[in-house]
């Protein structure tokens, strides 16, 4: 069964990836001498990176005929953005703080300093430099915050130069980045480091949404080729070795310069998967791998309160990483899935609210 805007077979990679997150920070239940799981899987964010930028080219390619206001057009682009992960991350944020403030006895004035230090973290503004170090409540929402941004600032230049940006300014954008993330830092691991006047995170979300919109473009070609059965088997083959050879490289490995070559193996498996080439895409559209991308921002948000809540719980505990992971990882889903029913009640009455209150108080 085909969900009209979803993609099955995305969805279930892009819960894959959130699940390397999820590997990637349980590092922080790790006791002296222990070795984590998945030090790479910081490249899933740049997997979603990818992914945004296709989204984007596939928006700015359903409005090509629009006559908006490109300024109007813009905002309203980012505001629907960020309207849609509101109520999953409004829930995950002041859940957080609340528990964290719980667990480590802060006093009631200190919780209003922190409460108020963290206005940046909640709106989405973490990467723009602004406190970045000071104000982190929810420390993983700054891949959000990246997002948004970039597309902010890529968005009115790739809708009114789409062709140009698609083909020759955004793949120009993503290797000089790449280039300078090469020569300076090595790997992408890296986000918080601010450059003078901008963070590394940021940067890195600019050249990897603009390569998304390369990919978008690449996606709208291969869809119109006719493969045989024997094609689509190979494309297929192609595909999942791509995803599980950066899976079992990430596995193993931390920080290092294969990054740029995980980047260059996750765009041909996106290209595969996005354009709905594989033989396997069919078996994805089902109402479980729709599912399970839905549940994919919530598991990303949750897993944060769960490794920061054992950190403390279990501070003094003899229990090993790995007997600690069955916990992490069943408390980061129960709370996913409760973020996810909360955020979509939120979703639903605040809509009913609002138009309650508009017709209260503006006339017709």
């Amino acid at each position: 069964m085909k969900n009209k805007g979803r993609h099955g077979a995305l969805d279930f990679w892009i819960f894959i990836f959130s699940v390397l997150v999820i590997c990637l920070h349980s590092s922080n239940l790790l006791s002296v001498g222990e070795k984590g799981i998945w030090p790479g899987g910081y490249i899933a964010v740049d997997f979603f990176f990818i992914i945004s930028g296709i989204f984007m080219g596939q928006s700015i390619d359903k409005k090509r005929d629009a006559t908006q206001a490109l300024g109007s057009e813009t905002v309203e682009y980012v505001l629907h953005k960020y309207v849609l992960i509101l109520p999953y991350y409004t829930f995950a944020f002041f859940f957080t703080f609340i528990i964290l403030q719980i667990i480590n006895n802060v006093s009631f004035y200190n919780m209003l300093h922190k409460l108020l230090l963290s206005i940046y973290n909640f709106l989405l503004l973490n990467v723009s430099g602004i406190m970045i170090s000071k104000s982190f409540l929810l420390g993983n929402s700054w891949y959000l915050s990246a997002m948004l941004l970039a597309v902010f600032i890529l968005y009115p230049i790739a809708r009114k130069y789409w062709n140009l940006f698609s083909r020759v300014i955004g793949p120009i954008i993503a290797l000089s980045i790449m280039g300078w993330f090469t020569q300076t830092i090595g790997y992408f691991g890296n986000w918080a480091t601010w450059n003078n006047f901008i963070t590394t995170g940021l940067l890195r979300a600019i050249a990897e949404i603009s390569l998304g919109c390369t990919c978008y473009t690449l996606a709208q070609r291969l869809m119109q080729i006719k493969f045989t059965n024997f094609a689509k088997i190979l494309l297929t083959i192609i595909e999942l070795s791509g995803y599980f050879f950066v899976i079992f490289i990430t596995f193993s490995r931390g920080a290092t310069n294969l990054d740029f070559i995980l980047l260059a193996i996750l765009v041909i498996c996106i290209l595969i998967t996005y354009s709905e080439q594989s033989a396997l895409s069919k078996f994805f559209n089902n109402k479980f791998s729709f599912w399970l991308g839905k549940l994919s921002l919530s598991l990303y948000l949750m897993h944060y309160v769960v490794y920061s809540v054992m950190k403390v719980l279990l501070a003094d505990s003899d229990l090993s990483y790995w007997n600690k992971l069955p916990i992490y990882f069943l408390f980061s889903i129960l709370l996913a899935i409760l973020c996810t029913y909360v955020g979509d009640l939120f979703r639903f009455y605040a809509k009913r609210a609002y138009l309650k209150v508009k017709k209260l108080i503006i006339l017709n």
